[in-house]
């Protein structure tokens, strides 16, 4: 299979580049769908659209990749078209721009391991994206080997709305042979339709591939994916291969080393092979739950591993576990108060390592210590849970009251929306988040209030053709809000005026005005257009309604 080797900046093939081998790899496909990060490489297709993986299932890597590299992501299918044609627009569903859309497909690689699992994407773009980022600005940009369909590749980042800006992107142009793409941080750019804001590289939680715009079959492949400017860890050794634990609870300490000493990211990550057996901290330290033997993994940045055998014995495992709360009336009235649980262990010579958690965590939270903190208004238990094993107690119910939750954000389920039928009603309504938000209340407003008038419940009721926007705004918080647009047509007016925005002339039968105008009959029939001016005498006389720029005014030709 041929490779060639380019450095594609700012959309545009530039000079050749060298295929940097000591930079970090974080998705060489050699792992099954498994990333050198510890997270999976992911598929979608929208709507109607295909790809050549199996729905819900494992993404399947194919043999022959580049630079000689056994496997490979790549993935066919088919775009489908849910506009309409190049000469006859349509209407995008979910836009509604009457523009030629096509849905997408894509693949991606999460940056860390929380990255898909916490965030929940809507069509509305409006839930709000509170995931665990890695932090890129130690690394220049991404570089990754690309062969088949042009594709639009983003930095997706976190903490922003995605219809605000989530997408950092750059266009990948087609190609038959395995290419090196290089795609410098300074090169990505946003869609039109975002909110522009500058690339944060501190919040970057996704890269992802996506084909669009053109509809028929595609087939694309992806390789290698690599963080530039940075130094990859090429070795990784412990401190004890071997070690041992006889006390009763007992801890042994493991610290790993990487070279070179100048590598970009030094992290390393422990893990036990049996967490009934041992538990091991994110600094290395291995604490005995029970006999036998374990191996604790040392994971370098860029998923080189090695590995120390810990032998275990003398262990007593707990057989029961009672607890106790303080004050013992278990009981929390202050705003944000705290209460102690305490566990006893028998027998006492058993391994006193347990865990907390607790029965509603949107009432309370627990600590790793057994502290109980109000989140809001409930009861709750606690349970304390032996480490490495089954034997567990609960806590006598928790009853917390006297807690304001506070309002975190406010959405609308439909941001967009139409009236298209004379006299027709609409029912907006604005949730709350959380939904334990101690005030759920929200006050609504239209604007501008010539074209629609809003009930304090959320009725929409037209006057006019033209477009509306909703604000819902948080009781509790007058900062919160949320918008929700509104397209109004096919309305015929009563005989109440709606002031249009620029003034309506009329002298005898001729009207002027500022703009395209229509002049519309009482049946809602177009009898008359102009610009500026619109001259009504030979028309019948009769009640009229005058439609400037979407604003409606009554009017007679005499």
């Amino acid at each position: 299979m041929k490779k060639i080797l380019l450095s594609i900046t700012a959309g545009l093939f530039a000079s050749l580049s060298l295929f940097a081998q000591n930079e970090v790899i974080i998705g060489n496909c050699e792992k099954g769908n498994l990333t050198q990060l510890g997270t999976y490489w992911y598929f979608y297709s929208a709507g109607m659209s295909s790809i050549s993986q199996t729905p819900k299932g494992k993404f399947q890597m194919t043999k022959g990749g580049a630079n000689g590299t056994d496997s490979a992501a790549i993935v066919s299918g088919t775009l489908v078209n849910v506009g309409g044609t190049i000469t006859t627009p349509g209407t995008n569903p979910v836009t509604g721009d009457a523009a030629v859309t096509y849905e997408s497909a894509g693949i991606g690689i999460p940056l860390s391991n929380d990255s898909l699992a916490t965030v929940a994407q809507t069509k509305n773009a409006d839930s709000l994206l509170k995931c665990k980022a890695l932090d890129l600005t130690a690394a220049t940009g991404i570089s990754f080997w690309h062969m088949g369909a042009a594709l639009n590749f983003s930095v997706m980042v976190t903490d922003v709305l995605a219809n605000k800006g989530q997408d950092h992107s750059f266009s990948v142009p087609a190609t038959t042979v395995w290419t090196l793409v290089t795609v410098p941080f300074t090169s990505l750019a946003q869609p039109s339709w975002a909110t522009q804001v500058a690339f944060d590289a501190t919040k970057a939680y996704k890269l992802q591939w996506q084909v669009k715009d053109v509809a028929g079959d595609y087939n694309f492949g992806i390789d290698q994916v690599t963080l530039m400017g940075t130094t990859a860890v090429t070795s990784i050794t412990v401190d004890k291969p071997t070690s041992t634990i006889t006390a009763t609870g007992g801890t042994t300490q493991i610290t790993a080393s990487v070279l070179p000493t100048t590598a970009t990211y030094k992290n390393v990550t422990y893990t036990v092979s049996d967490p009934t057996i041992a538990a091991v901290s994110a600094t290395g330290v291995v604490s005995a739950l029970a006999d036998g033997t374990v191996t604790l993994t040392a994971t370098a940045f860029g998923g080189l591993t090695t590995t120390s055998a810990i032998t275990i014995s003398g262990q007593i495992r707990p057989t029961s576990i009672t607890v106790s709360v303080l004050p013992t009336t278990a009981i929390i009235t202050a705003a944000l108060g705290t209460l102690q649980v305490t566990p006893t262990i028998l027998p006492v010579n058993a391994n006193q390592a347990i865990s907390y958690t607790v029965s509603d965590n949107k009432v309370a939270s627990v600590d790793a210590n057994g502290l109980v903190t109000a989140k809001g208004n409930g009861t709750v238990t606690v349970t304390a849970t032996s480490t490495g094993s089954t034997v567990s107690g609960t806590s006598p119910v928790i009853t917390i009251s006297g807690q304001v939750v506070p309002v975190t954000s406010v959405i609308f389920a439909n941001p967009t929306a139409t009236i298209s039928v004379n006299g027709a009603t609409l029912q907006v309504t604005a949730t709350v988040l959380p939904t334990t938000a101690t005030n759920q209340a929200v006050t609504y407003k239209i604007t501008p209030i010539s074209l629609a008038t809003i009930s304090a419940t959320g009725l929409v009721t037209p006057k006019g053709d033209g477009s509306v926007t909703v604000t819902a705004t948080s009781v509790a918080d007058g900062t919160i809000t949320a918008v929700c647009s509104i397209t109004i047509t096919n309305q015929i007016t009563s005989a109440v005026d709606i002031i249009a925005p620029k003034a309506i002339g009329q002298i005898g039968n001729v009207f002027t005005f500022d703009g395209s105008a229509k002049l519309i009959n009482i049946l809602g029939q177009v009898v008359a257009t102009g610009f500026n001016t619109i001259d009504a005498n030979a028309i019948a006389p009769g009640i009229y309604f005058i439609v400037v720029d979407g604003y409606t005014k009554e009017v007679s030709v005499r």
